[in-house]
């Protein structure tokens, strides 16, 4: 359990992942401050020539402040539920696979980004965009500190995932673990 803790801490995976759940984070705070602002604007500039654009602002106002409420619940990386989870409770995460995608308009490589998704035992899904070229380290780190999860995307685990997610842990015959 101390090696757990040690790899929680100071390996370079998980301060990756503490990177990007503090980008999370920040990111839906500003989205949900933009969204705010911007309702406000536009119901402050619209209201009383153009009330059709005044019920967007209410409407992007209402949005922001639902987000909002969301976003200032979580402050810190340690609050955040895929955290919690790794830290407290990391037999339920069951099954686990990266996307990486390229952004290339007009056949330029401009950035790449991956998203982890970390299927529960109870069927809920939680996802993570990290860059992708940090997407194996996290992959290897995650395998080894969570022995009983699936690793890797396959239509037979989607289905299987879809019918009962706990049989998608090594120990119940889910399968092999996959560096993707």
């Amino acid at each position: 359990m101390l090696e757990k803790e040690r790899l929680l801490t100071n390996h370079p995976a998980m301060q990756a992942l503490e990177k990007a759940v503090i980008r999370e984070i920040w990111l839906e705070k500003a989205v949900a401050l933009s969204l705010f602002l911007t309702g406000c604007g536009l119901m402050w500039r619209c209201y009383p020539d153009l009330p059709l654009l005044a019920g967007l602002g209410v409407l992007l106002a209402v949005i922001g402040v639902r987000f909002g409420v969301s976003a200032v619940k979580i402050w810190r990386a340690a609050q955040h539920p895929l955290l919690q989870l790794l830290r407290r409770q990391p037999q339920r995460i069951v099954w686990i696979y990266s996307v990486a995608k390229d952004l290339m308009p007009f056949g330029l490589y401009v950035f790449s980004r991956g998203t982890f998704y970390f299927q529960l035992d109870d069927g809920r899904s939680l996802d993570l965009s990290v860059p992708a070229r940090q997407l194996k380290l996290i992959s290897r780190t995650l395998n080894r500190l969570l022995p009983e999860a699936s690793f890797g995307y396959s239509v037979e685990r989607r289905q299987l995932f879809a019918v009962d997610p706990s049989r998608l842990r090594r120990s119940q015959g889910g399968g092999e673990a996959d560096d993707r």
